[in-house]
């Protein structure tokens, strides 16, 4: 029989159900139960309070009649009246109250009938004793007198139903806690079966439904590792059995989608080393040894025309040296574009003596435009390829001058300094600053930030790829537009390795 994961779950969520509803249904009981017994309390203890107020005020008026025999004071009579209202308020208040006159009250009610007929009695006595005392100046409250007699008869009676009230309260204190004592024990019962059955219904769940869908998880886990011949293989009637077999499936299509994707990579670079070889060769690169040559052609045609023999000995030997990094660079440039990693054999590079030839090369574009560029003592000596970290600085130092602005003091600086333990090498300008929302958009290849500027827009990617093929990282830093930029990046060094100077 065929039992689905709804059905499973209908039926958990039925027992579930049953079970809160006999929590609730004991709970309810128990409250309603302890309710009662609270409110007997409060009844018990509502008349107890109005017991004790009329003893009060009995023991007030008392105080009051003696007082006005002794002080002549009509207003400790008038108060004496006052405190038996008080009194006769305060018993018509318990009599309500505590039920006074009900079935099962015969004691209190006869007891209550003789505490109201003993406070007539005071009343009477001391009316009598007023009178005396009015009449002739003399009033008799000593031991023995009437008004004393009818005292000791009302404040016993009072007493004597104050002690009732008090075991009254005191057993339906006991009723409440053997109530709540009962319904503790029978939650305790309940909970024990209401975990035997959750634990029940968690084995069950866990077999059909956690098991199956922990070993979906696991297989899920391989095949984003890249394990595409794993298989569920969970052989179940419910949904999680379908799912398994469409996942299986699944991983069948994605493990014959991998192969047919393994082919288009190869195509794709096989395509895009056609693409690498294009971009290099119309890169602006090769624009710095030409402008070098047309610089040092002009001051060649100076030195003619003045007939200074010896610098147009030294521009000519400038202009070959310049047509030789060209051609130097385009050999460089067609051989990474084949290989597309580091060409040349790693060696201990003095990045000094490398910033400064990459400065030579675009000396004439700087002279063009009036910038200083400035190389700093005691550069690192890292690890790679010569000629590869040489274009890292040529096109830093290149993108700096074209980029410096209207600056009237340009300044390109290559440096060093020590991060987190760290070298990181620099090239700092002070010219137009870039918008820190494009930090990492400018090493994009062919993506320009302004389409109106010079350039094919490859040269910050090819310094990306150069530093990143020898396992480096490049990142700028800018406080924004006019405000200058820092291309700082890293390169491998030896353990002990000397510092160029």
């Amino acid at each position: 029989m065929r039992i689905s994961i709804g059905q499973k779950l209908t039926l958990s969520f039925l027992l579930v159900a049953l079970l809160v509803g006999l929590l609730g249904f004991v709970g309810y009981a128990n409250m309603r139960e302890t309710a009662r017994q609270v409110d007997v309390i409060a009844e018990e203890t509502a008349g107890l309070t109005k017991l004790s107020e009329m003893k009060f005020h009995i023991l007030e008026g008392i105080e009051e009649a003696f007082a006005y025999p002794l002080s002549g004071d009509p207003s400790e009579k008038v108060e004496f009246y006052e405190k038996l209202e008080y009194f006769d308020s305060s018993a018509a208040e318990f009599k309500e109250i505590s039920h006074i006159g009900r079935r099962g009250q015969e004691e209190e009610s006869e007891l209550f009938n003789q505490i109201l007929a003993a406070k007539e009695g005071l009343a009477i006595a001391a009316d009598n004793m007023f009178k005396s005392y009015e009449k002739d100046g003399t009033a008799i409250f000593s031991h023995g007198s009437p008004f004393d007699n009818a005292m000791h008869v009302l404040l016993p009676l009072i007493d004597r139903f104050l002690e009732i009230e008090g075991e009254e309260v005191a057993e339906a204190q006991e009723d409440i806690a053997a109530a709540i004592a009962n319904a503790e024990r029978l939650t305790i019962i309940v909970i024990s079966v209401a975990v035997l059955l959750a634990i029940g219904l968690g084995i069950l769940t866990s077999r059909s439904i956690s098991i199956p869908i922990n070993k979906l998880k696991d297989v899920a886990e391989e095949l984003g590792k890249g394990n595409l011949g794993i298989r569920a293989d969970i052989e179940s009637r419910d949904e999680i059995g379908s799912l398994a077999t469409s996942f299986d499936q699944m991983a069948g299509v994605l493990q014959q989608a991998e192969e047919q994707r393994r082919d288009l990579i190869a195509e794709l670079e096989d395509k895009n080393a056609e693409l690498e070889r294009f971009a290099y060769t119309v890169s602006h690169d090769l624009k710095s040894p030409l402008i070098t040559i047309k610089g040092f052609l002009g001051a060649l045609e100076q030195d003619i025309a003045r007939g200074n023999t010896e610098r147009m000995q030294s521009d000519m030997a400038r202009i070959s040296a310049g047509a030789d990094r060209m051609s130097g660079l385009l050999d460089e440039l067609l051989e990474l574009s084949r290989i597309g990693r580091v060409v040349g054999s790693p060696e201990e590079v003095p990045l000094g003596e490398v910033a400064r030839e990459a400065v030579a090369l675009v000396a004439g574009l700087a002279e063009e435009r009036k910038v200083r560029v400035t190389v700093s003592d005691g550069l690192p000596v890292v690890f790679g390829d010569r000629l590869r970290i040489r274009e890292v600085l040529q096109n830093l130092v290149e993108n700096a001058i074209k980029f410096m602005g209207e600056q009237p003091d340009p300044i390109v600086e290559i440096g060093e300094l020590q991060r987190n333990g760290e070298s990181v090498c620099f090239v700092r300008d002070n010219g137009m600053g870039i918008d820190p929302r494009f930090s990492q958009k400018v090493f994009d290849l062919f993506d320009k930030l302004d389409r109106n500027t010079e350039g094919t827009g490859i040269g910050l990617a090819l310094v990306k790829r150069i530093v990143e093929v020898h396992r480096g990282r490049v990142w700028v830093e800018s406080d924004g537009l006019g405000q200058g930029s820092t291309f700082y990046f890293t390169l491998p060094s030896k353990r002990g390795m000397p510092h160029d100077d």
